[in-house]
């Protein structure tokens, strides 16, 4: 691996950081009764989750794999279902969350929403695991 591949790789890792670290902490977050704030997603997962597809395709790419082999698919797949999950349910949910909250000034009517964020979460750090594990087994290479 040259040097620019293996730059590729750390800049597809630091994404991947990017964009999961946070929804790590959003379940606790929820738990607490604390509203994850959407910036963050809008500044931190979604990026990342972009830098996790673009990076992907350079490393597919400078690396010669073919993108009809079937993990590579797969991880392509499981990246946009994260970017949409994201992008549509997650944001969305913390908005009203936020809007709710400035609205009705308590946090007992967002406690279904945070729910809610709790549970993309837990559909996103499904899709990372599996797409962790295609990775790394490669089913079909």
């Amino acid at each position: 691996m040259s040097t620019s591949d293996k730059i590729l790789f750390l800049l597809h890792l630091l994404s991947a950081i990017a964009a999961f670290g946070p929804l790590l902490v959003y379940p606790m977050l929820g738990a607490s009764g604390v509203a994850p704030p959407p910036r963050a997603t809008q500044w931190i997962v979604l990026p990342g989750l972009v830098g996790l597809f673009v990076f992907g395709l350079a490393l597919v790419s400078a690396l010669g794999f073919e993108f009809s082999d079937p993990w590579i698919s797969l991880a392509f797949l499981l990246n946009l279902a994260a970017i949409a999950v994201a992008l549509f349910l997650l944001l969305p949910t913390q908005r009203q969350i936020v809007d709710l909250a400035d609205r009705a000034g308590g946090d007992t009517a967002t406690a279904p929403l945070l729910k809610r964020v709790s549970m993309y979460s837990g559909v996103l750090h499904l899709l990372l695991f599996v797409a962790i594990v295609d990775m790394i087994w490669k089913p079909g290479a």
